[in-house]
């Protein structure tokens, strides 16, 4: 790729860059391209994973890779299949109370999902809402309270927040 410039005397130059000059197209997805040889060649595209299965990998040509969460019910079962003991609590189970909360939670969002009226499945998917934000405050408090290590009450509360807040979105759409 040539470095083009123009003197008023000599008038218009163009000479070649050195190869690994940068020559970016605007587009983050298809990899950083780069000259070779007085051509600009495209790098490697991004591989756009991070591993969350409730998540969606999209890569934007803007911004990169995004992780957008998977909403409205299919999100929610998600959640509610995945592990609800993240890796930092270790063998430490969650509180009973925190798994009451969860899997009463799971079961109405479940329920919600197969009914035809968007009424009575708003209805459940609120009550549902507000059992994980009741999990949500018992996670918090056996985290202060010593029966969970700070860091399992905070993985454990961001889950479940997240959770919640899928459902509260949920609701507003029903």
């Amino acid at each position: 790729m040539p470095a083009d410039t123009c003197d008023s005397s000599a008038g218009c130059q163009h000479a070649a860059v050195a190869d690994a000059t940068p020559c970016p197209d605007g587009n983050l997805c298809n990899g950083a391209e780069t000259c070779h040889a007085g051509v600009c060649t495209a790098g490697a595209p991004l591989s756009c994973s991070d591993g969350g299965e409730c998540t969606t990998n999209v890569c934007d040509p803007q911004l990169g890779c995004m992780y957008p969460p998977i909403e409205g019910f299919p999100g929610l079962a998600c959640l509610c299949a995945a592990d609800l003991a993240p890796a930092s609590c270790g063998p430490t189970a969650p509180p009973a109370g925190v798994v009451r909360h969860f899997t009463r939670a799971c079961r109405i969002a479940a329920h919600a999902s197969a009914l035809k009226s968007h009424r009575r499945a708003r209805q459940l998917v609120m009550q549902a809402a507000r059992d994980l934000g009741q999990a949500t405050r018992g996670a918090r408090r056996a985290g202060r309270r010593g029966v969970l290590s700070p860091d399992c009450a905070s993985a454990l509360t961001a889950i479940l927040d997240d959770a919640r807040a899928r459902a509260a979105r949920l609701a507003d759409l029903l």
